[in-house]
C-alpha cells in the first residue's frame, strides 16, 4: 500500500511539473497530460507488485526482462496511437510522456533495488 502512495504522490509532483513547464512556456496543458500519470501509476504498481512477490532470483531476472519490454512496446504503442489520433499536439503529449516513462522507471528501479537489498 505504501508503494502506491509514493507512486500516486509521485504522479501529482510530474502532473504538477509538467503543468508548471507548460504554463512557462505557454503551450496548452491538456487532459490528457493527467492520463499520463494515471497509466504510469497503474502499470508501475502492477510491475512493481509482481516483481517484489518473486522469490526465484534467476525467474526475478527473466521477469524484470519480460515486463520491462513489455512496457517500453505498451507506451510506445500508446504514445504512437495517440499521436496518430492528436497531430496537433503531438510534441508537448511526446515529450510529457517520454519525460513520465522516464522518470517512473528510474523510480521503479530505485525501489526494486532498495527492495532486494534487504
Amino acid at each position: 500500500m505504501k508503494s502506491l502512495i509514493n507512486l500516486i504522490a509521485l504522479g501529482i509532483g510530474v502532473v504538477g511539473a509538467t503543468y508548471a513547464t507548460m504554463q512557462f512556456l505557454q503551450v496548452d496543458f491538456r487532459i490528457s497530460i493527467i492520463g499520463i500519470s494515471i497509466y504510469m501509476i497503474v502499470v508501475s504498481f502492477f510491475f512493481e507488485s509482481v516483481l517484489t512477490n518473486q522469490a526465484n532470483p534467476k525467474q526475478f531476472i527473466t521477469m524484470y526482462m519480460a515486463f520491462s519490454g513489455g512496457k517500453m512496446f505498451l507506451s510506445l504503442f500508446i504514445l504512437l496511437i495517440y499521436i496518430y489520433l492528436n497531430r496537433d499536439y503531438m510534441m508537448p503529449f511526446a515529450v510529457s510522456f517520454l519525460g513520465a516513462y522516464f522518470i517512473f522507471t528510474g523510480f521503479e528501479i530505485g525501489r526494486l533495488l532498495r527492495f532486494f537489498k534487504k
